[in-house]
């Protein structure tokens, strides 16, 4: 599990460092997800635990936020879609302090 955990976020990290989010650094977010899956077979709740986890843990990482703890996580918004031709998740980070 943990080599899966790792190869995933070296993936996230991948993909941040080539957004724009590298340029900014952030004291309280809140994380907005959207779950595009290929079809409905895998249960909402592991989809996100499992991703929701990586991401906090890449965003902390990458130093774009100082902790994954309460102080620094405000909360966190999820929606699921399903797109059989391109499955992906979209992680939109809002700064609320």
């Amino acid at each position: 599990a943990a080599k899966m955990k790792r190869r995933d976020m070296d993936m996230a990290e991948w993909y941040m460092s080539k957004s724009d989010i590298m340029d900014l650094k952030f004291e309280t977010i809140i994380i907005h997800l959207r779950f595009f899956e290929p079809k409905k077979n895998r249960d909402k709740d592991n989809i996100l635990g499992y991703a929701l986890k990586v991401i906090q843990d890449s965003l902390q990482e990458m130093k774009i936020i100082k902790n994954d703890g309460w102080n620094d996580i405000e909360n966190f918004t999820h929606d699921f879609f399903v797109d059989k031709e391109y499955p992906r998740i979209e992680v939109y980070v809002e700064n609320v302090g």
